[in-house]
């Protein structure tokens, strides 16, 4: 009976510690890395830009069970030859809607529509001068979640971002809206 009962006791105790084990394997965070194909045109006309690479997001989400959770972004471009240069830094916050119950890694595959706003400061260097400005934007994009791997996943999106005009036309410090839209590729980490 002593046997028994003892026996009993560590199928329990360890059935409590795998479900124990089990609870902190969830993910709470995502780590990701993207890069985009993206086209960027001037609002009002004045062509458009295609780019592939740069702007580089990295990402960091706060997973969750619900259908809604929260991800910042942050992007770093930098173009510039001898006489000129622009570095533009964005830092975003996001809110990502799962569609459905989700699949895979504790429900964290599957599609999702995604919306935030935008800060973009950007430095605009010469050989003699050098100038700072900050434009506000929004962006909205819907992708998707694929496994890959036991804890990692590919991540592609599409994507629409609006920076809107700053200042007057007429003002030194005047900044023209812009809309991009592209295509992002990334991979994702779970921890």
């Amino acid at each position: 009976m002593r046997i028994t009962m003892a026996f009993v006791g560590v199928a329990a105790a360890s059935a409590l510690f795998a479900v124990h084990l089990a609870a902190q394997r969830a993910p709470t965070r995502e780590f990701g890395v993207d890069v985009a194909l993206t086209s960027t045109g001037e609002d009002g006309g004045g062509g458009r830009i295609t780019s592939f690479g740069t702007p580089v997001d990295v990402r960091i989400g706060l997973l969750n069970a619900s259908q809604v959770m929260f991800e910042s972004r942050f992007s770093l471009d930098y173009i510039g030859d001898e006489s000129t240069s622009l570095l533009s830094a964005s830092p975003s916050l996001n809110v990502l809607f799962r569609l459905g119950p989700g699949r895979g890694l504790t429900r964290q595959m599957g599609g999702y529509l995604t919306a935030g706003v935008l800060m973009d400061f950007q430095r605009f260097s010469t050989q003699n001068d050098a100038d700072t400005e900050t434009q506000f934007g929004v962006t909205a994009g819907a992708g998707a979640r694929f496994e890959w791997g036991t804890a990692s996943a590919f991540r592609p999106e599409v994507f629409l971002t609006k920076r809107f005009e700053k200042g007057d036309v007429l003002d030194s410090n005047y900044r023209p809206g812009s809309t991009a839209f592209g295509l992002r590729f990334g991979l994702s980490f779970f921890q």
